[in-house]
């Protein structure tokens, strides 16, 4: 009887770590999604300023073609 108490509260405690070791890895998967998560809308921002500035020149470039043409 007490060995079977003994299993059943190894048992109950080796649930209790299983439950927190996945919460864990739940919780830290979710922190890395927010991080790359940000890291892309960085990433996407820093494209998107690149590409106005490229449009921007190719107008300006564009601009200046005109001038010498007339």
């Amino acid at each position: 009887e007490n060995a079977e108490r003994e299993a059943n509260s190894l048992k109950k405690e080796a649930g209790l770590q299983a439950k927190e070791e996945a919460y864990n890895i739940k919780r830290d998967a979710e922190i890395e999604i927010k991080q790359k998560r940000i890291e892309m809308q960085r990433l996407e921002s820093s494209l998107i300023n690149r590409s106005n500035s490229l449009v921007q020149k190719i107008e300006l470039l564009e601009k200046r073609e005109k001038s010498l043409n007339y």
